[in-house]
């Protein structure tokens, strides 16, 4: 559903109401906005879930306890409880998606090779205070470059073009730019031939995680305990000890109190220690 673009507003929720009409007998409802709840009321499906905080909780019929201290795969599992399900955790280390057509030949076009060791790095985020700084990004990029002879990635969509070229022009080595340049399935399948993932809090990060990919994630006005952190044993976040975090739980287009110290405080060096760390190790594997 593109709730932003052609499915926003109300005749375009009772279209889709309509087509899930008869079809369901349970809704999962793991999103806490009214909208959510209201489209599966709208639905008429019989049992609807949800936390205990929606927005639209009187319109479920079974509500589950809210834990913010738990990350929110394992949240949004404990909504089957309520149908008399006993959850485990989910587990990082998914298997790599396949190769999409013309994967190899397209690959080679951008200058990477069977062999090369890859470095993934999304300086973008769609909310610019979750952006850690393009001087940042560079610096570790050109450290690793010359410690570990890896080819540094840059990963975003057309929109994270200004983040990432000013990174691009900030590093003294040369990037495989790839801003604009992948669909999702090639992005997922370079993500997953990643030895270490260097990020914003961002959806390519959770797609790093979920592969098992080592994730290095730099966060700014967003913390662990909202529960949208990198997942799994593989994964360490950088952030600064700062009485104003979190200001949101999404992120914000500028930062409310004007410092931005929770990315200016943010060192490469602190970013350098976990890469280095988990580069060694992947080396020494091979």
């Amino acid at each position: 559903m593109d709730k932003r673009g052609k499915d926003r507003g109300l005749k375009a929720l009772w279209r889709w109401a309509k087509g899930l009409r008869g079809n369901y007998d349970v809704a999962l409802v793991p999103h806490r906005s009214f909208r959510s709840a209201f489209l599966a009321w709208l639905a008429r499906i019989p049992r609807r879930i949800g936390f205990e905080n929606s927005q639209g909780r009187f319109l479920l019929t079974d509500l589950v306890a809210f834990d913010w201290r738990t990350h929110d795969s394992e949240r949004n599992l404990k909504l089957l409880e309520a149908l008399g399900i006993v959850p485990g955790k989910p587990e990082a280390g998914a298997a790599a998606p396949a190769a999409p057509e013309g994967f190899a030949d397209k690959v080679a076009s951008f200058g990477i090779r069977d062999g090369d060791v890859l470095v993934g790095m999304n300086p973008g985020s769609v909310w610019a205070t979750k952006r850690w700084l393009p001087q940042g990004f560079a610096k570790v990029a050109d450290e690793l470059i010359g410690e570990f002879r890896c080819k540094v990635v840059l990963f975003g969509s057309p929109r994270d073009s200004a983040p990432v070229n000013a990174v691009a022009r900030a590093m003294m080595h040369q990037p495989v730019n790839l801003c604009g340049k992948t669909d999702l399935k090639t992005l997922s399948h370079l993500i997953s031939r990643c030895s270490l993932f260097v990020t914003n809090d961002s959806g390519p990060m959770h797609l790093a995680s979920a592969y098992g990919v080592p994730v290095v994630a730099v966060f700014g006005p967003t913390t662990r305990e909202l529960g949208f952190f990198p997942y799994g044993e593989k994964s360490v976040m950088v952030e600064a000890d700062l009485p104003c975090r979190p200001c949101s739980l999404h992120g914000t287009s500028s930062c409310p109190l004007g410092h931005f110290n929770c990315m200016k405080d943010v060192t490469p060096d602190m970013v350098l220690a976990p890469c280095r760390r988990f580069l060694k190790g992947t080396l020494l594997s091979i």
